[in-house]
Parts: structure tokens; sequence; C-alpha cells
């Protein structure tokens, strides 16, 4: 074998390596952007108050405690009902402005690695489902459907 043929020879086999190797990469990819759901489960989050509640609790606490006794007993009871009123009026604003539920969701990857999770909405997600990983949300696969029909 001449030296160029020796080159060319050697070329095409780096080459072919180096096309398997990123083949290889593709499908490594591929297979830690897909998974099947393992779990969800639904946690709550707290809404966080501005504190017009308890302005708003205190006031009227406070004008219904005024309405009680005379005197010094007056006086107290108009403290204890702007206070009382104050933290109700807190409670509530707080459950008002509860969210909806963020969704921990696991999934085992096709690479056999498991990832967690958190989404605002399960988008009609169940456990079992087939999804993909997409800007670190997971979505539902287009072509798995529940049955297990695949369609292209």
């Amino acid at each position: 074998m001449n030296r160029l043929s020796k080159e060319l020879l050697s070329l095409a086999t780096v080459v072919l390596i180096g096309a398997n190797g990123e083949a290889n990469a593709d499908v490594h990819r591929d297979r830690s952007r897909t998974g099947t759901v393992t779990s969800i489960q639904a946690e709550a989050v707290r809404g966080k108050a501005t504190g017009a509640g308890a302005v708003l609790g205190g006031i009227a606490g406070g004008v219904l405690g005024h309405q009680v006794g005379s005197g010094r007993g007056n006086d107290l009871a108009t403290v204890a009902g702007a206070v009382g009123g104050a933290v109700v009026g807190h409670q509530i604003e707080e459950r008002r402005a509860e969210r909806p539920s963020r969704y921990n969701i696991r999934v085992r990857l096709d690479d056999g690695r498991y990832r967690g999770f958190h989404q605002d909405n399960a988008d009609d997600i169940r456990v079992g489902d087939r999804v993909l990983v997409e800007n670190d949300r997971i979505h539902l696969e287009r072509r798995a459907q529940r049955s297990g029909a695949v369609y292209r």
C-alpha cells in the first residue's frame, strides 16, 4: 500500500469512529430526556399576605370591641377587639391568597436515573405515563398514549 492510500484509510477510520461516537452520544442524550412517571405528589403552597387583611380586621375588631363596656373596660375591649381582628384578618387574607397546589413529580429516565420535577400543574400527567424532559419541565410524550398504542 502506498503512503497516500494509508493516509486515506487512516482518515476514513477516524471519521467512522468519530461518527459512531456522535451517534452513541445522541442515543444517550435521548435516553436522558425521556422516561416514565413513577410518582406524583400535590403540595399546597401557602399564600403571602400583604397586611391589608390585618389592617381591615384590626379596624373592624376595634370598632366592635369599642361597643362593649364603659370606662377602662371599654378601652381594654377596644384593644382586644383590634388585636383579635388583626389576627383573624391576617389569617383570612393568607387563606384567600393560597395558590393552587404545586406538584412534585418523580420520573425514572430511560438511562436508569431518577429525577424529580416541581411544576405548578400536572398537565394531565399520571403515574405510568411516558414523558419528555424539555427545559427542566416534563411533558407527555406525543407519540405515546395511556393505552400503549404508538402513533407516528
